[in-house]
């Protein structure tokens, strides 16, 4: 690589006015680069505007994170990190940027923070984290997908705490983080999360229930949840029966929802299901089951839903994903309830089973089409 020359450094600084989000990997190959680079710009930002970074780390080392301050300048509000698997062959790379923003190296204006980290990383981000979120209290937006290794607990309470907390997104790949933690389901309730709007969660259904149970934001209109089973659902159906409930009861309460995404990991049955009729709001609902999660809807079950959802835009429901004999799919009279009983739907996304026999004679009233949005 041949030295930077002084029309080289020229170019850049006339362009580098106008980059606002920028995305750069930590390695070998580019830490020499961003090294000479830096010694043209010992006392000011690279990238002056820069407002979205993310980093890609890769195998880092302890000189990384002066790498990193040559692009995490004060006019970031926009940072995601994310980490190769590889990278944990040597973690210290990836504690040490970690550190630097929990301590010295602040992002006055960071408005949105995520970290993704592999899941079998062995790095613990979760003290980290915790001290970003603490010394970041302007964060907005919040995503986090943790490893197999992390601490979930003070991340939890860190960003409970954040007082301009919007979105809130969080992954836990298997669902482990209460039982690897069994002090995240004792905290007392203290009006976490004051200002959420919006709630996108991946885990078990205790964790599930703990969260949700901890929202004490009146303006939450938007819920995307995957429930993740720990074992076979029909075996995990048995121990974790009230936690689910928990979930559904817990979710009827937002009064003000207008989204509701919930992935079934779990079997769960009508009377639970009928908790969130009290989402009287809702513009879409999108329910989806996974292997062997059946959840069986009668007509008189999508009636009560037509009357207590009236203002529903779009509905996807995908209730059946076996193959068992028993498995019961929506039929042509749950379509013909649909079409009469949500009168301002637009969107249907459904499988149906059009093979059994009530599907004969199927018909809408001229009179309710006329008046139907779908």
């Amino acid at each position: 690589m041949r030295a930077l020359q002084k029309s080289d450094r020229d170019r850049f600084t006339l362009h580098s006015q106008h980059i606002k989000r920028f995305i750069f990997s930590i390695n070998a190959s580019s830490r020499q680069f961003f090294q000479q680079l830096a010694a043209h710009f010992p006392s000011t930002p690279i990238l002056p505007n820069l407002a979205s970074v993310m980093v890609y780390i890769v195998k880092p080392s302890k000189p990384d994170l002066e790498l990193s301050r040559l692009f995490l300048s004060p006019t970031v509000t926009n940072l995601e990190l994310q980490l190769d698997p590889e990278a944990d062959e040597q973690p210290s790379g990836y504690q040490w940027i970690l550190e630097g923003l929990a301590g010295e190296m602040k992002l006055p204006n960071l408005t949105s923070f995520g970290i993704r980290a592999n899941y079998h990383s062995i790095t613990d981000a979760g003290p980290n984290v915790s001290r970003i979120l603490q010394s970041h209290q302007g964060i907005e937006m919040l995503d986090i997908l943790f490893s197999r290794s992390h601490t979930v607990l003070d991340t939890l309470c860190s960003a409970a705490e954040l007082p301009h907390l919007r979105c809130f997104k969080m992954t836990d790949p298997g669902g482990y983080a209460a039982q690897r933690e069994p002090k995240i389901l004792s905290l007392p309730l203290d009006g976490s999360f004051p200002s959420l709007e919006s709630l996108e969660l991946s885990s078990a259904p205790d964790c599930l229930s703990y969260i949700l149970g901890r929202v004490s934001s009146y303006n939450v209109q938007n819920i995307r949840l995957k429930m993740i089973a720990q074992g076979p659902p029909q075996e995990f159906e048995a121990a974790a029966g009230t936690s689910i409930v928990d979930c559904f009861r817990t979710i009827g309460g937002f009064v003000h929802l207008k989204v509701l995404d919930i992935t079934l990991g779990v079997r769960t049955t009508w009377d639970t299901f009928q908790h969130l009729l009290g989402c009287k709001e809702l513009e879409t609902v999108k329910i989806v089951v996974g292997w062997d999660c059946d959840l069986k809807l009668e007509e008189s079950h999508l009636e009560q839903m037509g009357r207590d959802w009236r203002d529903l835009k779009t509905l996807h429901l995908l209730l059946v994903k076996s193959i068992t004999p028993q498995a019961m799919c929506p039929t042509f009279a749950h379509l013909q309830v649909i079409a009469t009983d949500f009168p301002n739907l637009r969107k249907l996304m459904i499988a149906c089973d059009a093979r059994v026999a009530s599907n004969t004679g199927f018909s809408v009233d001229r009179a309710v089409a006329a008046q139907n949005s779908l």
